[in-house]
């Protein structure tokens, strides 16, 4: 069942999404954090144990889209133009957007909290469960993302259009720079994410990013051999 919608405004929704519905596990921490099934460590499973039933007080996952209409994007080859703002996505993102009649800016995060947890038991020495906590906010704000998508299948209801993947700022050689681009299409404070100068998303747990909407799109894996960027969640879930 999908959460509570907090505002709605003209192809503009925001919801909250309960920590429930998220369905985290002990076995996707661990995942998360690299191990394969059943050899991680008994370390690791008790401190799981020990933190993931005070979760939910540490969260406020928060997510959200503005549809676009249609008569304001185009996809060019190396970039996309949404209301005559040209965002440089690189060819990976608009080949695969390319077919779209128009796209849903999103946002989502896991809220200011659990980063503050796991930063304070860092600082007090803590430095496993900081770190699982950290890989729980990542996961969290992942899933919320997969939600999302959930979402947005039922606002485009009726419409005979599909999704694509989504793709965001920093990944498949579009910068992280282009935050700002993206956040000007969004409600001021949208899901209760800022950014600062240098285009950091607060909460540090938060996505945002790119949804092609259309009826000759879809979902496609993740080419990740045509990427470089190591460090991509989607990379650990492909492999």
């Amino acid at each position: 069942m999908l959460s509570g919608k907090v505002s709605e405004g003209k192809n503009t929704f925001e919801y909250n999404i309960s920590f429930n519905e998220i369905l985290l596990t002990p076995e996707n921490v661990v995942k998360a954090m690299g191990y394969k099934p059943d050899q991680a460590p008994m370390p690791v499973y008790e401190e799981i144990d020990s933190i993931i039933d005070f979760i939910p007080d540490f969260t406020d996952i928060r997510a959200g889209f503005t549809i676009l209409p249609p008569e304001s994007f185009k996809a060019e080859k190396r970039f996309l133009s949404c209301c005559s703002t040209n965002f440089e996505t690189a060819p990976i993102i608009t080949k695969r957007l390319r077919k779209s009649i128009t796209i849903a800016i999103f946002t989502a995060t896991a809220g200011p909290k659990i980063t503050e947890w796991s930063n304070q038991l860092m600082s007090q020495g803590e430095m496993l469960k900081g770190y699982i906590i950290d890989i729980i906010g990542s996961e969290i704000v992942e899933r919320a993302g997969d939600i999302l998508e959930n979402f947005l299948v039922e606002a485009i209801k009726g419409k005979n259009w599909n999704t694509t993947n989504r793709y965001s700022p920093g990944y498949c050689g579009w910068s992280v720079k282009e935050q700002h681009k993206l956040f000007s299409f969004l409600p001021e404070n949208f899901c209760g994410i800022k950014l600062t100068e240098s285009a950091l998303m607060i909460p540090i747990k938060s996505i945002s990013g790119f949804i092609g909407l259309g009826p000759d799109v879809k979902k496609e894996d993740y080419e990740c051999s045509l990427c470089d960027i190591e460090f991509c969640y989607k990379r650990k879930k492909v492999k």
